[in-house]
Formats: C-alpha cells, sequence, structure tokens
C-alpha cells in the first residue's frame, strides 16, 4: 500500500480540488482577458488588424517561454512555489499594463503575463495529482478541467460589469486611465486571491520526498491522514518513505526496512547534468514519438480554441460597426473587414461605448 492511499482520500482532496480550481479558472480568465480588451482599446491605441494579431500572439509568445522556465522552477524549489510565483507576475504585469500609456509598453507587459499564468496553469495538474492516488487521479483531474469553463464564464460577466460604465473613465492630457484598463486591472485581482487560498496548502510530498526531505513529506501526509481521517497522528500507520516507480506510475511508498536510508543531498553540477539527461531523453525513442503526436494533438486543439475565444469578441465588434454603417444589410466576415476603412473607424471611436455593449450582451 502507498502512503498516498494510506493517508485516506476525503476533506483533505475536495478542498484541494475547489482551490486548485479556483486557480484554474483563474488562469482561464487571465488567459482570455485580451479578447475582450481587443475591440476596447482598439481606439486608445489605434490598432490596426496585424496589431491585434500581435497582441493575440505576444501573451502565447510567453507561455511559451514561459512553460520551460515554471517547469525547472517547480523542479528546484518546489511545485506550490512555483504556481505562487507564477500568479504574483500574472498579477503584477496586470496592474502595470493597466496604466501603460503606449502600445509597446502595453505588449511587454502581455507578454510576462502570459509568461507568469503558464507557470500556474502548466503545474497546477501535478500538484493537485501529486495528492491523489492512483486510483483517484484520472477522474480528480477530470472534475479539475471543469472550472476552466467557469473562468471563461465569469470573464465576460466581469467585462460587462466594469467596461460599459463611464464613471472608471479618467483622462488627462498625459494619462489616460478608461473602463477598459480598470478590466485589466481587476483581472489581476484573482491572482493575487489565489496566492492567498494555496498557501495554507502543503508542498508536494513527492517533491519533498524527491528534494530529500522525506521527513516533511511524511509530516505533509500525516496531516492529511488527520484531515480525511479525523484520527490522532500516531495511528498514521508509515513510519519512512521512499519512492517506488518511474514517471507517472511513480508512488510515494513505505520504505519498511529502509527507514534509515537516507540520500545524499545532490551538488549543483549534479542537478545540471540531471537536466540536461531527461531532455535528452525527450529526443529519443520511444519518447520522441509521444512526444510528437502530444505536440500535433494540442496544436491542433489550441489552433481552433483559441482562434475562436480571443478573436470572437473582436469579430463581434466588427459586425456592430458594420451594422451602424450599413443598418438592416447583412455580410460575412470578410466583406465586414473589408468595408471597415479608416475613416469609418474613426467615425466609430466616438460611439465606440454603444457598440462594445452589444458585443458584451452576445458574449454573456
Amino acid at each position: 500500500m502507498t502512503a498516498v492511499v494510506s493517508s485516506g482520500y476525503g476533506r483533505f482532496q475536495w478542498m484541494l480540488l475547489a482551490v486548485c480550481g479556483a486557480v484554474y479558472a483563474i488562469c482561464a480568465l487571465s488567459t482570455t482577458t485580451l479578447s475582450f480588451v481587443l475591440p476596447a482599446a482598439e481606439c486608445d491605441f489605434e490598432l490596426e488588424s496585424s496589431d491585434k494579431g500581435r497582441l493575440t500572439a505576444t501573451p502565447l509568445i510567453g507561455m511559451c517561454v514561459g512553460s520551460y522556465f515554471w517547469g525547472n522552477l517547480a523542479d528546484a524549489r518546489g511545485r506550490k512555489k512555483a504556481i505562487i510565483g507564477a500568479l504574483v507576475l500574472d498579477a503584477l504585469a496586470a496592474f502595470v499594463s493597466s496604466v501603460v500609456q503606449s502600445f509597446q509598453a502595453f505588449l511587454a507587459c502581455r507578454f510576462f503575463s502570459g509568461f507568469g499564468i503558464i507557470g500556474a496553469t502548466g503545474l497546477i495538474f501535478p500538484y493537485f495529482g501529486d495528492f491523489l492516488s492512483l486510483r483517484h487521479r484520472d477522474v480528480m483531474l477530470c472534475r479539475l478541467e471543469v472550472f476552466w469553463t467557469v473562468g471563461t464564464i465569469l470573464l465576460p460577466c466581469i467585462a460587462y460589469m466594469i467596461i460599459p460604465d463611464a464613471r472608471f473613465d479618467f483622462s488627462t492630457e498625459v494619462f489616460k486611465y478608461n473602463s477598459w484598463r480598470v478590466f485589466v486591472a481587476a483581472c489581476g485581482v484573482p491572482s493575487l486571491l489565489a496566492c492567498l487560498l494555496i498557501t495554507p496548502f502543503p508542498e508536494s510530498p513527492r517533491y519533498l520526498l524527491h528534494a530529500n526531505m522525506a521527513e516533511s513529506a511524511l509530516q505533509v501526509l500525516q496531516k492529511i491522514f488527520v484531515v480525511n481521517t479525523r484520527l490522532p497522528v500516531k495511528d498514521f500507520p508509515i513510519e519512512s518513505m521512499i519512492s517506488a516507480g518511474v514517471g507517472d506510475e511513480e508512488e510515494v511508498v513505505s520504505a519498511d526496512n529502509n527507514a534509515n536510508e537516507s540520500k545524499v543531498p545532490l551538488t549543483w553540477k549534479q542537478r545540471w547534468d540531471a537536466f540536461w539527461v531527461r531532455k535528452k531523453m525527450l529526443t529519443t525513442p520511444p519518447y520522441i514519438g509521444l512526444l510528437v503526436l502530444c505536440c500535433f494533438v494540442d496544436f491542433g486543439l489550441m489552433f481552433s480554441y483559441y482562434t475562436l475565444m480571443m478573436w470572437f469578441p473582436d469579430l463581434f465588434d466588427r459586425f456592430g460597426h458594420f451594422a451602424l454603417i450599413y443598418p438592416n444589410e447583412s455580410a460575412g466576415v470578410c466583406e465586414v473587414t473589408a468595408n471597415l476603412t479608416a475613416y469609418m473607424v474613426n467615425n466609430y471611436c466616438t460611439q465606440y461605448k454603444k457598440v462594445i455593449l452589444r458585443v458584451l450582451e452576445l458574449s454573456v
């Protein structure tokens, strides 16, 4: 019997599901924030279609870079610390991007927002999974996926409450702070709240064991045992642990007669060498085939998903703009885009609140 199974399954895992689910919902919210910023910020930054494309792509580029960084940081410093650091960076990027006045600075901030949020998005699953036995892992991780939908539902609701409200508008000759900027800042607040929610929970016992902190890992499992069973710590059946298995099938198990065994702490050179050994494994059979397959499937899913999620509000905005100019006429996406000349866009900026409100109503 593994140590995770011995710690029980119950209240602790469900509480952790709620917290990890909140983090994952916030990841969805932060990832798709720009979908409602594009039509609202069009006039302030004088955005053309190419600018909108760059703005949409920049956070995704940050995610590509950040995923590598946060994965290595989690291996070196712990998954919980990496998740908290990623959420803090995302919140700071949101707050700063809400006040910057140039398009280039806004792009840079959104890059770091993507750089940060991918850490929480990618690590929340292995962190949660480390507290689950093989029996419950698959079904609980599937339940965690539901919270992404919750985040995508909350986002248009928040936008609907903030962006059309003129009370948030404030401007001087050199500084402008209007409703869509408040919306961007508001989307950073949940990341900080998520840090507070996850702080009371322990570090992954699997990471602690790999970091030569078996005693700390044992204490974590003892606390889980107490929460789940409401029995005293002395009733926990395991006194020491080792790691057994490889990869996803790896489990934290009782050490039995190996209780006095201890690992020699790795030097930084040994950690660096081990890091590159793992990376090289990805480029050799059988892992290279699985890597290519996973990347191909994920690319196909994300290509369609992000295209719809990020561009639909802007497409609604274009159709709303077209309806103001050509009432009672129908048109396709290409025809609508072709008729939006620079002159029309400039006129539209004087009345964009009306169109934005309609876009948000359709999104909600």
